[in-house]
């Protein structure tokens, strides 16, 4: 997939589903439960935009994009940059501790608004 919008209209460069994409959904059935579904033989490798490639090079006009790609579109930068931000301070905490200190930071003392600096020092 280009790094700059160059391909903005679909292209197929196999028979699809492709040979690649045939080897993949080769292993998905014997190895994948059959109880998580496809609607379709695609084998996703990149997107930009509104466009996603497949293993085999060919490119398609998404119109089934997932959840937090539908309004902006695959890898748009600011989305991409606002995970790698989040990614490199935190990416999962399990338990209690965290719920206890968003429920400080959105109603701290006496109605005044914390930083998230404050809170991360009362941790």
């Amino acid at each position: 997939m280009p790094t700059t919008l160059e391909v903005k209209t679909p292209r197929l460069l196999t028979a699809l589903p492709g040979p690649n994409a045939k080897r993949v959904l080769e292993q998905d059935a014997k190895f994948m439960s059959p109880s998580y579904t496809r609607d379709y033989p695609l084998v996703a490798k990149r997107g930009h935009g509104a466009i996603v490639e497949d293993v085999d090079g060919n490119a398609f006009l998404d119109f089934a994009a997932g959840i937090a790609v539908c309004s902006t579109g695959h890898c748009h930068p600011k989305v991409v940059a606002a995970i790698q931000k989040q990614a490199a301070e935190l990416i999962h905490m399990s338990g209690r501790k965290q719920e206890s200190l968003l429920y400080q930071f959105r109603h701290g003392s006496g109605g005044r608004r914390h930083q998230v600096g404050e809170i991360r020092d009362q941790a």
